[in-house]
């Protein structure tokens, strides 16, 4: 079997899960309370995926400076509200 129909499944079988316990969460949440939730189980996840990226290429992160921070700041206020289903 080749790795990207391996990668492909197991990506599709965590989807299904996310999605099948944010169901449950918003039975007991609400709507946007069960996605702060989603994303907050996302950031380990992130964070493994950066640290081990750093770790094979060698890289580091670059620094803070101003103008990223305004363009953060900038993509954030434009964001929408998340839709209601």
């Amino acid at each position: 079997m080749q790795l990207w129909v391996l990668v492909t499944l197991t990506a599709a079988l965590f989807q299904c899960w996310r999605t099948a316990m944010q169901q449950k969460l918003r039975g007991q949440l609400s709507v946007n309370a069960a996605a702060v939730v989603r994303y907050l189980y996302g950031v380990p996840v992130g964070a493994a995926l950066l640290g081990g990226y750093m770790l094979a290429t060698g890289g580091a992160l670059p620094a803070l400076n101003w103008q990223f921070l305004a363009l953060c700041a900038a993509g954030a206020s434009g964001r929408s509200s998340a839709p209601t289903c």
